[in-house]
């Protein structure tokens, strides 16, 4: 019997996974069962039991694959505006002009599939932090990543007396990701439904600007 390559394992389990994120694209994350995904990628439940011994192990795969494709520019551009910027406005419009870039480059279908995990967050809590709790740092979320290195950002200014904010760090970061969920699922729409409502006007660029002013304001500082 031949002996089975990494490289083989490797291409395996990649045609499972671009599967998984074919169904993805059809199915809603916590609706999808393992034959959904045996049937797209041409597999039987036995060979798919060789390369992952569950579905959601498979969605680890998936979102790691995803979340690092887009983690290495969202971190470096993030540390290139942290070592260039001097005025912490700027900073803060610099880092939702990445998150900006970022919306746009990850594209409808990433999107969909980031909202449809959003989905499993509220209707099955316990699954979704098993499955999070499998990825690596790099394979997370960048928002997440974001979030944890612009709550230090918001301290230390705030331990310097730079800023006076009008709300805890806490809520404005809250509300920052409340806000890109919400740009995120209108950009969704606007790519998505022909409708006159919600087509041609959409910029996530404009949003995200609005965004970059609000926390401004919430951090006590004036847009010039």
């Amino acid at each position: 019997m031949p002996k089975v390559t990494d490289e083989y394992i490797a291409n395996k389990k990649k045609e499972i996974i671009d599967a998984a994120y074919q169904v993805c694209q059809e199915k809603a994350i916590e609706s999808i069962v393992l034959q959904d995904i045996t049937d797209k990628a041409g597999f039987s439940h036995g060979a798919i039991y060789r390369y992952y011994k569950d579905i959601d192990e498979i969605f680890v795969d998936l979102f790691a694959r995803l979340n690092s494709e887009i983690s290495i520019s969202v971190k470096e551009r993030y540390e290139q505006i942290l070592n260039k910027t001097v005025d912490w406005r700027d900073t803060i419009f610099g880092v939702c002009r990445i998150l900006s870039d970022a919306v746009v480059d990850m594209g409808i279908d990433e999107l969909k599939l980031a909202a449809y995990t959003d989905v499993l967050i509220m209707s099955n809590p316990e699954r979704a932090v098993k499955i999070s709790s499998k990825l690596k740092e790099d394979e997370k979320n960048p928002l997440i990543w974001v979030e944890a290195n612009l709550r230090v950002y918001i301290d230390d200014l705030i331990d310097e007396g730079k800023v006076h904010p009008t709300e805890s760090t806490d809520k404005i970061l809250q509300f920052m990701g409340a806000s890109i969920r919400g740009i995120e699922a209108s950009y969704v729409i606007s790519k998505s439904f022909a409708d006159e409502r919600y087509t041609g006007n959409y910029k996530p660029d404009e949003m995200f600007r609005c965004l970059a002013k609000s926390m401004i304001s919430m951090l006590g500082g004036n847009i010039e």
